[in-house]
């Protein structure tokens, strides 16, 4: 019989046990046949400038390069051209930052790193005289000078806007941000093991040191080569060996194999060298970012490997002095870094900014396994699509739900399509029910199924179940939507519907720019889930005060109700021995005795429940596609409910890129979207009793749409306001209220179309109503999917200037049937039939 085993992932962790390493080494020493030899071709031992030992480093400060007051001044006239040249700041050069008496310090620097000991500081910057965008543009214009090329620090897969981010802030989150969201130890207090980053050269700038610790340290991996080549053959054997890279839940690449350890062969040109290139979690993982479970783990030599990397660089390591206003910059193919941990205090945080350079000129030749992974850094990176944020952003991690699921943004997206197509159908069939039972049922049985799903959402561990969950969510909100306009007809005459109408229009409105504002908040300091949960308590407590509070208000339900009260009182008389009553007759005749039983005629003429629902489903789309009215109506305000959606995405997506703006503060743009539906509100109440008084409106379904031919102008309006200064320039109110605009101009659309359906169709309105509100959430649907698309592709000016052009087309609908309403309304069967 023979014995299978199954490969297991070695007992190791990001943070290095000296005990478990030893006792490893002392395991593979006794129980396994260790490689004597080197890899064909791999040196026995380097000599170079880059072979250094860090005792010898500390005692020495001749890798530090200090400003004078002259080098301070140049650098300050650089920020002030480069200010002037109104230019974002990927524009950012060693032409546009000009430094004419520090550039050749400055490239001789760059030669040390690439051919000298592989590392100096910059020291003298004075950064308390700066804001933080000024130090930035300092940082950056002075390192162009050392590395003309910057790389890109975000996974193209966890970026949703577009941009380049090519600066990173190196902070502890851990006080402020859920650990769940945390995958980098850069974002921690934590020690910080030694390692590689991805690219050539790292740069540090220092905007404030820790209250204690968090020193920098940095050690020869070169160094580290020689102890092992002459030690442990075996393990310089292992590091040139394919290793199984986490790709942490990439769908398309769940891992990918490269060595670790790389030679090159001295040339005419170029001296021998080795790279060793890695970053111990992608093998052990880190807080947010657990080890894949569904890849191959490493192999005892592989851990005693990593181990061994870690604790020799920490042996031989130096411990820099990293001051406020210092610039390190690192050869990171011949040094390791790592960094100790600290601790903060108000007013004492350390924070760094960090960079990823590369100097074309002294690069060295990147091995091929790492190409693919230097093209990604390096590669097509557009000085307009660099972000350089203000803020520390929690970099995202595989606890957050696109990278946890393996999904793209594009994906995760059609959870919001599934709940508009609950939304948009289940009224159709949820309408007859209403008929028969009432309102209030069907709110309480709805309230219920919505805060279910949205604890389901909160709570489900798989994409699959936040597709079913979001569906019925959308089903159970469906009703709180459709059916409200169907209570205020219940409750208010025609001529008397505009003011409810508009509060709970605005209401509506209202509610979906709170809900990006408050779930910002919640996401930035806690997780998704609690987005989920919040929402439900909020939702469990309407459901409770409806069950209280909320009285059935449909006439017909109301009706039978007291019929059947009354059929039961007098069963209960009859019961006694009263039978019938005494019931007036006619001059000259005996009074009789007649048994009386009420009827609800809308309960003898009502068909089934099957009729009913089939009904409901098929009128609606033979009016969509019968009554032009309907048609065009329904096109008008499902392209502006679609706008609305595309908001959600495209806010964040502007804001981020060329405001900066975290999660938080990209939320709060949608103030704007609040403060214009108020606005809106109150000019939708007052305006025809305004206008009333000095003109007298005809009493036709028209009237409905003069306010809303100039109103609806603001729709289309804003998208090219907000389009055209969304550049980085513009100051970020500008556009912000440009999305108010927008708002102002979508709600007079949704009130007109909606008034005017029920004023020209009567009895069948809700049908008319109903075909507008599916086509409406469909399409609403939908556009979420496609706007990180259309705004990268044809631009933010270009997408919204597209997205205008459509809206300024179909305000001519309103104008349309203001001028030839009741032409077109004459030419309608069902209007004309209704209107006689």
């Amino acid at each position: 019989m023979v014995e299978v085993q199954t490969l297991v992932q070695p007992d190791i962790q990001y943070h290095p046990d000296y005990e478990k390493y030893t006792a490893r080494t002392q395991r593979r020493k006794a129980t396994e046949q260790l490689v004597k030899t080197l890899p064909e071709g791999f040196p026995a031992q380097l000599d170079s400038p880059l072979v250094w030992e860090g005792k010898d480093v500390e005692k020495r400060d001749d890798w530090i390069f200090r400003l004078d007051d002259a080098a301070r001044e140049e650098i300050d006239a650089a920020l002030k051209h480069f200010k002037s040249l109104n230019l974002g700041l990927g524009h950012i050069s060693s032409e546009t930052f000009p430094l004419p008496k520090l550039h050749p310090t400055l490239r001789s620097l760059s030669n040390e790193i690439h051919n000298g000991r592989g590392f100096f500081v910059l020291r003298g910057l004075d950064i308390d005289r700066y804001s933080r965008e000024e130090n930035i543009i300092i940082y950056t214009g002075v390192s162009s000078h050392i590395g003309s090329v910057r790389g890109r620090q975000e996974d193209p897969r966890f970026i949703e806007n577009g941009g380049s981010v090519v600066l990173s802030h190196i902070k502890d989150l851990s006080r402020t941000v859920d650990a769940g969201r945390i995958g980098a130890p850069s974002n921690t207090s934590d020690k910080q093991v030694f390692h590689t980053d991805s690219g050539d050269i790292i740069s540090l700038l220092c905007l404030h040191p820790a209250a204690e610790g968090g020193e920098s340290q940095i050690s020869s991996s070169w160094l580290v080569y020689n102890i092992l080549a002459k030690e442990r053959p075996d393990l310089i054997r292992t590091l040139s060996e394919p290793w199984p890279v986490d790709g942490f839940n990439d769908p398309e690449k769940p891992y990918t194999t490269r060595p670790l350890l790389y030679h090159q062969a001295a040339t005419e040109t170029t001296p021998e060298r080795v790279l060793i290139q890695y970053a111990r979690r992608y093998f052990t993982g880190f807080l947010a970012q657990p080890r894949s479970t569904n890849i191959p783990p490493i192999s005892e030599a592989q851990a005693e490997a990593l181990d061994a990397l870690h604790f020799l660089a920490e042996e031989h390591s130096a411990a820099l002095d990293f001051q406020k206003g210092d610039v390190q910059y690192i050869n990171n193919l011949s040094i390791f870094h790592a960094r100790k941990g600290f601790r903060d205090e108000p007013e004492k945080e350390r924070h760094l900014l960090r960079l990823w350079l590369r100097d074309p000129e002294n690069a060295w030749e990147t091995p091929a396994p790492l190409a693919p992974r230097w093209t990604n850094v390096y590669g097509d990176v557009k000085p307009e699509e660099q972000v350089f944020p203000l803020e520390p952003k929690v970099r995202k991690t595989v606890g957050q739900l696109t990278d946890a699921w393996g999904i793209s943004s594009v994906v995760y997206n059609l959870s919001i399509t599934i709940f508009c197509i609950g939304f948009a159908l289940a009224p159709m069939v949820l309408a007859p029910f209403s008929e028969l039972n009432g309102r209030r049922p069907i709110f309480v049985v709805s309230g219920v199924v919505f805060t279910a799903c949205l604890i389901a959402c909160g709570g489900t561990r798989s994409f699959a179940g936040l597709l079913v969950a979001r569906l019925f969510q959308g089903v159970g909100a469906s009703t709180f939507s459709t059916m409200v306009g169907g209570v205020i007809s219940d409750i208010y005459h025609a001529n008397d519907r505009n003011t409810p109408m508009a509060l709970f229009s605005g209401a509506a409105l209202f509610g979906t720019g709170l809900a990006p504002l408050l779930s910002s908040v919640i996401v930035h300091h806690t997780t998704w889930r609690w987005i989920y949960y919040s929402h439900a308590v909020v939702s469990a407590v309407f459901v409770v005060l409806i069950i209280l509070f909320f009285k059935e208000t449909r006439g017909s339900v109301i009706l039978s109700r007291k019929a059947q009260a009354l059929n039961k009182y007098y069963d209960a008389l009859e019961e006694t021995g009263h039978i019938g009553m005494i019931m007036p007759s006619e001059p000259g005749e005996k009074p009789q005795t007649k048994r009386i039983r009420w009827k609800v005629q809308s309960d003898e003429q009502r068909a089934s429940l099957i009729q009913m629902i089939s009904v409901s489903c098929y009128r609606p789309f033979h009016m969509l596609f019968t009554e032009p009215v309907v048609f065009f109506f329904s096109l008008w305000v499902s392209f502006s409910w679609a706008v609305l959606y595309l908001q959600f995405g495209s806010v964040p997506l502007i804001f981020t890129t060329n405001h900066d703006f975290n999660t938080e503060q990209s939320g709060a743009v949608f103030t704007s979207m609040c403060v214009a539906v108020i606005i809106a509100t109150l000019i939708s109440i007052y305006q025809e009793r305004v206008v009333g008084r000095f003109i007298a409106l005809p009493n036709t379904p028209e009237k409905r749409l003069y306010f809303a031919c100039v109103q609806a102008v603001l729709m289309p309006i804003g998208l090219f306001w907000f389009g055209w200064t969304s550049y980085r320039s513009v100051p970020w109110i500008v556009p912000a209220l440009a999305v108010g605009c927008a708002t102002m101009g979508i709600l007079s659309i949704y009130l007109a179309v909606f008034n005017y359906l029920a004023d020209t169709y009567h009895r069948y309105a809700s049908s008319a109503i109903a075909a507008q509100s599916c086509c409406r959430n469909l399409l609403g649907g939908v556009f979420p999917l496609v706007t990180k698309a259309l705004f990268t592709n044809l631009g933010y000016p270009g997408a919204s200037s597209l997205l205008g052009g459509i809206g300024a087309l179909l305000t001519l609908v309103p104008w349309a049937l203001a001028f030839y309403g009741p032409v077109i309304r004459g030419k309608s069967r069902l209007a004309s039939e209704l209107a006689h």
